[in-house]
């Protein structure tokens, strides 16, 4: 709570009770964060945060100033006591302090009194100096430009022309003191930062992208964006860091005459990374022009992720007709179908250094687990399955799998088609589970029919349909087949049933009955579930709902159900 209370006195004498009171009873991390809180927010321990700031020295390592926190809280709690320490320091010998106390007294004297003035002159000749510190100068610059004076902005410009200020190197720390000016004051700079674009002076060009490319990605914003769309068709027109930021930027800000330029990006000789993003962006915009070069620059896209953008891409350009995406999950169905093209998607996915997929089992595998094919793709899909079922039998079901795997209304149609004819597969049955309020949609036709079926066909629809009278119906009649699929699908949705009826089966003598109702009763796991378990048997059981997908959890029940029949294969 430290973070959000109060900067009050009548706060700070609570915390410090606080403190007082619970100091050796809490432990030695409460007690120094709460100690470290009132040293640098309150009037107390100022003895202590007096001798923490003449402990301030210079860090060359790091690039900074140690107890740095400390000389600043103590110049702006107790300025009596932190001005003879600033003025000391000053005039020492550690620049990176020196600095910081010349800059501390700058902000306390401000530029109009005649100290103030003399210290501005001083840290101006620091900024400028391209031989002093990183540290430094980016210390002074931050304390020259938070404040207001005459000739302020032509002064900052004309850093513009010093190159030695876009990446200013200190230890550790890699700073840009005309960054973060502009970004503390967008409205101010950006407008005026924007007309040095194009300078003949490539340090000035330079500087000035630096300066507009930090409002990118969360913090982005059109203005400062917009004048940096030639650097997508031209990388070289700046040297500046961050391109990619652009790049993943204009399709947030909806920046479509970034298009071109975009397009451009996908064939540049340039990181794999920013052609794949310019791809990831032109999602967005669904523009056909991308096609051509999205389909040139997939071949060079080693790493599958990224290739993976060039792929959704393309399906936003309309550039992945029906029939050209049905051939490639066929491929790609082959390819998965063979221990030697298991493999090759496995290194892939995997492998270092990347092994690339060929182009159309990429797409195919894109669109099999991520992308969702479209109804006319697995329309053809199913004809073509239908035409290798003797041919080709494994690849047929694969075919089949990968249509129903997603919701669509051929899809789910052709699933209940297969119910009612016994041959659907266990997966297929456990994806319509999965989404059976748009199955039931889809497939309205077909569940009305089996309202007036009998066997396996029913207790599925009638599950898949939600439909609790015609469950209670089944459950409490003689089709057996009817009362096996109910459990077994109604296990897998949590459906709830009458445990009066699935005790009546789970006691029944009836082998298959048994197992199912008991497989349901274990999922459900209620206290009278335990009673019919106890009731039966008091051998160790686990009970309780399986975690995982439906599919894991159908086929066992499903493949005992098909001793019956021939429902799953």
């Amino acid at each position: 709570m430290l973070k959000i209370l109060p900067q009050t006195p009548e706060a700070h004498d609570i915390v410090k009770s606080l403190y007082d009171e619970n100091a050796d009873r809490l432990g030695e991390g409460w007690r120094d964060e709460v100690k470290k809180y009132l040293k640098l927010n309150t009037k107390y321990f100022r003895e202590e945060l007096v001798a923490d700031a003449l402990a301030a020295k210079d860090d060359a390592e790091t690039g900074s100033v140690t107890n740095e926190n400390e000389l600043e809280t103590l110049a702006r709690l107790d300025w009596a006591k932190a001005e003879p320490i600033l003025k000391r320091f000053a005039t020492d010998t550690m620049p990176r302090r020196a600095v910081l106390a010349k800059t501390l007294l700058y902000r306390q004297y401000g530029p109009s009194r005649t100290s103030g003035a003399e210290l501005s002159t001083d840290l101006k000749n620091i900024v400028e100096n391209r031989k002093a510190l990183g540290y430094s100068r980016d210390r002074a610059a931050d304390a020259l430009l938070s404040s207001e004076w005459t000739g302020r902005d032509e002064w900052f410009l004309k850093l513009f022309h010093d190159p030695t200020l876009r990446n200013l190197h200190d230890g550790f720390y890699l700073r840009g003191p005309l960054v973060d000016v502009v970004g503390r004051a967008p409205d101010h700079w950006i407008p005026i930062v924007t007309r040095l674009l194009g300078s003949p002076d490539r340090a000035v060009h330079d500087n000035a992208v630096e300066c507009l490319i930090q409002f990118q990605l969360r913090n982005a914003r059109k203005d400062a964006l917009t004048p940096l769309l030639p650097w997508l068709s031209d990388p070289k027109w700046s040297s500046a860091s961050d391109r990619l930021r652009l790049i993943q930027s204009v399709d947030d800000l909806d920046i479509r005459e970034s298009v071109p330029g975009l397009i451009a990006v996908l064939n540049q000789n340039v990181d794999e990374a920013e052609r794949a993003y310019a791809a990831n962006s032109l999602i967005r915009f669904r523009d056909p022009r991308a096609s051509a070069d999205l389909r040139r620059g997939m071949p060079l896209i080693v790493d599958a992720h990224y290739r993976q953008m060039f792929i959704a891409a393309l399906i936003a350009a309309g550039g992945l007709p029906d029939r050209d995406a049905a051939s490639d999950i066929e491929v790609y169905a082959g390819t998965m179908s063979t221990e030697e093209g298991s493999k090759a998607l496995e290194r892939a996915e995997y492998a270092w250094p990347k092994v690339p997929l060929p182009v159309p089992v990429s797409i195919g595998q894109y669109l099999a687990e991520r992308g969702a094919p479209s109804e006319g793709t697995m329309s053809i899909l199913l004809t073509r399955a239908t035409a290798l079922e003797s041919s080709n039998r494994a690849l047929a079901e694969s075919l089949q799998d990968i249509v129903h795997r997603w919701p669509s209304v051929i899809g789910d149609r052709d699933i209940a088609v297969r119910i009612m004819g016994q041959s659907a597969s266990a997966r297929s049955i456990g994806y319509a589970l999965r989404r059976r309020e748009t199955f039931a949609k889809n497939c309205a036709e077909a569940i009305a029919t089996a309202k007036t079926s009998a066997g396996l066909p029913a207790g599925f629809l009638a599950v898949l349909s939600g439909d609790v009278p015609r469950e209670t119906e089944l459950l409490q009649g003689a089709d057996k087949g009817a009362v096996l699929s109910l459990l077994a699908s109604a296990r897998l949705v949590r459906e709830s049933l009458p445990l009066d009826q699935v005790a009546r089966l789970y006691t029944s003598g009836d082998v298959q009955l048994e197992q199912v109702a008991g497989a349901f009763l274990t999922a459900e796991d209620s206290p009278q579930a335990r009673e019919i378990f106890s009731a039966k048997s008091r051998s160790l059981m686990i009970i309780g709902a399986r975690q995982g997908g439906a599919i894991r959890g159908i086929i066992p029940i499903l493949t005992l159900i098909s001793a019956r029949a021939n429902c799953c294969r």
